[in-house]
């Protein structure tokens, strides 16, 4: 049996040493920079909320009861991840008149008679000509004493504008717990 010098034990443990297998970084807990994937969309879906109408003024909206002498248009925002956190803008007759989120709704009382509805995401600079990347259009020709419905989804190639049917659309307003938002006239 042969002796062990103390040069070969070190050697022997510095080869021991170099196979072990070690943490690739210390093992201490700490905060990662991946906690403000999960705070980021908070923050920005506060400071993005467009002013909600009052809770009297939602439910009012939801009887769907327009004058005689002119007619209601409820434009819906579907919600879908697709576009989530940019706002839908929506003119009637080239004029500002909502913008909206993911489950929210504008209604527009208008007068009777022809009226065109853009919607679309704003540009960061409009020109007079050019206020949409994507702009979807809407004709309506509104009658006396009746409720539209008409919703917005944002797709991968733009706004998707439909008419719904009153069942729908009522159904959709009152089932899905849409709010209303304030529009600007």
């Amino acid at each position: 049996m042969a002796v062990e010098t103390s040069k070969e034990v070190s050697k022997e443990a510095f080869i021991r040493s170099k196979l072990s297998v070690k943490p690739l970084r210390d093992t201490k807990p700490r905060l990662q920079p991946l906690w403000l994937l999960f705070l980021l969309p908070l923050a920005l879906w506060g400071c993005a909320s467009k002013q909600l109408a009052s809770a009297e003024d939602d439910a009012q909206a939801k009887t769907f009861s327009p004058p005689a002498d002119r007619a209601y248009v409820y434009v819906v925002r579907y919600a879908s991840m697709v576009g989530s956190a940019v706002d839908v803008t929506v003119n009637l007759n080239d004029k500002l008149a909502a913008d909206i989120q993911n489950k929210t709704y504008a209604l527009l009382d208008v007068p009777v008679g022809k009226h065109v509805l853009k919607m679309g995401i704003l540009r960061p600079n409009p020109t007079p000509t050019e206020t949409f990347f994507v702009p979807a259009q809407f004709d309506l020709d509104a009658q006396p004493g009746r409720v539209y419905f008409v919703s917005v989804r944002l797709r991968n190639g733009g706004p998707e504008v439909r008419l719904l049917g009153d069942a729908e659309g009522r159904q959709l307003l009152l089932e899905k717990n849409y709010r209303r938002v304030l529009t600007v006239f």
